[in-house]
């Protein structure tokens, strides 16, 4: 009996061995290209980091440059505070949450950056601007250590959703709207990257950006096409029109297509079409290929609307749909509603495209068609629902038919479920 508690006792107090707790949240940049992650299926698991034994799914994306906050750490795992995004489960809907377990690998603490910063040309510069004796001009980083900080020099402010200081972060900020490959760095960045743009700009139509390369350990300067990059608009009606026209430029991508990725928060390539002969309902079935590219790069319903709303600067938070439904204004009367403003109904969410012409877009997983980011008509959406009018009416009357490609039922949205809600809360 002594020998099986001890044996108890032993298996209990193990994880309390490894899982160390640290006394303060340490700032940590991102320095992969995309970063997963991902949380234990089983809700008994939640809290544990994963590991081969656990079953887990992706939840969300990191994306090169950002910043998060070391909480905890076990062997190779690092739990992690992600600032720019929250969501709330079924069960606990007034907790906010945003703590997630990943590898360690892909992140710096931004405290092992400060020796490196003297490997910038522009240090002796900023040793000068502070009026120092020249002895300590011949130690920049010494100065940096305790006059600069690293993160508001060459790394983009963190977007924080409990100060909403979207607008106030991106100050002096570069936000690829479209992916971009360095060949420098054999790197390609998401849309939806940010950089920190340098003083002297010498390129025409090139933003110069400072990055962090880890193979060299140090910083350098690259230059990206503004072609790719958004520019950075003041009212909320320019942004939104803004965020439209991002979306609708990724929905109707010349060569290919943005795929749908469970949890995905990024676009980095398009992918090409490929059919396969499904014979048992004499269809054509689309399959995604390049399924074994780690991490995958797309976006779900929520991410599309979460990473374009960042990219036009508007303080947009919410992971999941169930989040907007309890964060976002509703809106009542279609008379209110504009184009870029959501449509919800129970584990989906979609945007008003065109309210003219009865279009919406959405990122959605379809059997018969590709499951991407596309732009349709309303009634290629809902059974016998031709106008945003008629949707606005019929769902607080009875039941509506969600719609495959086929045109076949895929779910009866209950009486009240389709719900609107504004995209900018003002």
């Amino acid at each position: 009996m002594k020998k099986i508690f001890l044996l108890l006792l032993f298996v209990l107090y193990i994880p309390c061995i490894y899982t160390k707790p640290l006394k303060k949240a340490v700032p940590a940049l991102v320095i992969a290209p995309i970063k997963d992650l991902q949380v234990p299926t089983s809700r008994s698991t939640r809290d544990k980091p994963c590991t081969k034994q656990l079953v887990c799914t992706r939840i969300h994306q990191l994306l090169f440059n950002e910043i998060v906050y070391l909480v905890a750490k076990k062997g190779d795992q690092v739990k992690v505070y992600i600032p720019n995004m929250f969501y709330v489960s079924k069960t606990k809907p007034e907790k906010l949450l945003s703590v997630f377990w990943t590898s360690k690998h892909n992140l710096i603490p931004l405290s092992a950056l400060i020796p490196r910063l003297d490997k910038i040309k522009q240090c002796p510069k900023i040793c000068e601007k502070t009026k120092r004796k020249k002895s300590e001009i011949l130690k920049p980083c010494r100065l940096l250590k305790h006059k600069i900080k690293p993160n508001t020099m060459f790394i983009p402010k963190p977007i924080d959703h409990r100060l909403r200081n979207i607008e106030r972060a991106n100050k002096n900020i570069v936000t690829l709207y479209m992916p971009f490959h360095d060949p420098t760095t054999k790197t390609t960045f998401s849309a939806g990257t940010r950089f920190v743009k340098t003083k002297e700009q010498s390129i025409q139509n090139h933003a110069t950006v400072y990055i962090y390369n880890p193979k060299t350990t140090s910083f350098k300067t690259i230059h990206i096409p503004k072609s790719v990059c958004v520019k950075q608009l003041k009212t909320n009606k320019e942004k939104r029109k803004q965020f439209l026209r991002i979306i609708k430029q990724w929905a109707h991508l010349p060569h290919g297509y943005i795929p749908y990725v469970w949890g995905g928060n990024s676009f980095t390539h398009a992918r090409k079409d490929k059919r396969k002969k499904y014979n048992k309902y004499n269809l054509d079935k689309y399959i995604i290929p390049d399924t074994t590219i780690k991490p995958a790069s797309g976006l779900d319903c929520s991410g599309l609307i979460l990473r374009a709303a960042q990219i036009c600067n508007i303080n947009y938070f919410y992971k999941n749909s169930r989040t907007l439904k309890r964060y976002l204004k509703p809106i009542y009367q279609v008379k209110d509603l504009r184009n870029g403003d959501l449509i919800y109904y129970s584990g989906h969410v979609m945007i008003v495209s065109d309210i003219k012409n009865n279009k919406l877009l959405e990122s959605k997983v379809n059997e018969y068609d590709i499951s991407r980011v596309r732009e349709i008509n309303l009634n290629q959406a809902f059974q016998k629902i031709k106008t945003y009018k008629q949707l606005f009416n019929t769902t607080k009357k009875k039941m509506v038919n969600r719609l495959d490609i086929n045109g076949n039922i895929i779910k009866r949205i209950k009486i009240g479920g389709v719900r609107f809600f504004k995209l900018i809360n003002s």
